[in-house]
């Protein structure tokens, strides 16, 4: 009975984006005591490790130079967050602690975020009224700032903002007054609605009538001569 070669249990193990076809050698293991038969993977020869090695490398250099980008535009971010500015368009809200300088900036005034994802079509309908809003606001000079953030990050799981005012549904708006959550309106997406598509829009229509008349009590709410 021919001999049967096995592989090292300590043998490294090569892993990179370079197609394995073109690095790792299929080695048959044919009849075994057992009379068996299975595929095997050899270790990687001299230069193909090599490259294998450099692409590691390169992945990770890659790696830290996108986390450095990211700290450098959060800085950038929290450090523009100060300044005074025309807010004639909703504000994306990036990291909890750039959420936090917005709202000590924002002081007694009204700060709503609208929680959305980049795959709900009802949260892209949304935040077009959402603009509007905004600009609306702007014009009268309302003491409300508007914010959005996405609720999925680079590796899809709900960020700390979301997890921080419980928002599982999106969209969904919610407002502060001094820092503290006192109203959540949650939206439905356009995508579970059934019906004809002008029972859709009268939903729809319902639904932005009613973030518009929170909007207003929020306002009053906070206004100088309700505090009295």
């Amino acid at each position: 009975m021919a001999p049967i070669h096995m592989q090292p249990a300590h043998a490294p193990l090569a892993c990179c984006h370079v197609p394995c076809q073109r690095l790792a050698r299929h080695v048959q293991l044919q009849g075994s005591a057992q009379g068996c038969q299975g595929w095997h993977y050899q270790p990687l020869p001299g230069l193909a490790r090599r490259v294998a090695t450099c692409a590691l490398h390169i992945n990770r250099r890659q790696h830290f130079e996108l986390a450095w980008q990211r700290q450098q535009m959060e800085e950038s971010l929290i450090a523009g967050a100060g300044e005074e500015t025309a807010v004639t368009e909703p504000m994306e809200v990036r990291s909890l602690p750039h959420l936090e300088k917005l709202v000590e900036k924002a002081g007694s005034a009204v700060v709503v975020i609208s929680f959305y994802t980049r795959s709900c079509g009802g949260c892209k309908d949304m935040l077009k009224h959402y603009r509007q809003l905004c600009m609306e606001a702007s014009k009268q000079r309302a003491g409300v700032r508007f914010l959005t953030h996405d609720v999925r990050n680079e590796f899809d799981d709900l960020t700390d903002i979301a997890r921080l005012y419980g928002v599982r549904a999106v969209p969904s708006f919610v407002f502060l007054s001094g820092g503290a959550k006192v109203r959540q309106v949650v939206m439905r997406d356009t995508r579970s609605l059934s019906g004809s598509g002008e029972h859709i829009r009268r939903v729809v229509t319902r639904e932005r009538s009613q973030l518009a008349i929170v909007m207003r009590e929020m306002l009053f709410r906070n206004a100088p001569s309700a505090k009295k």
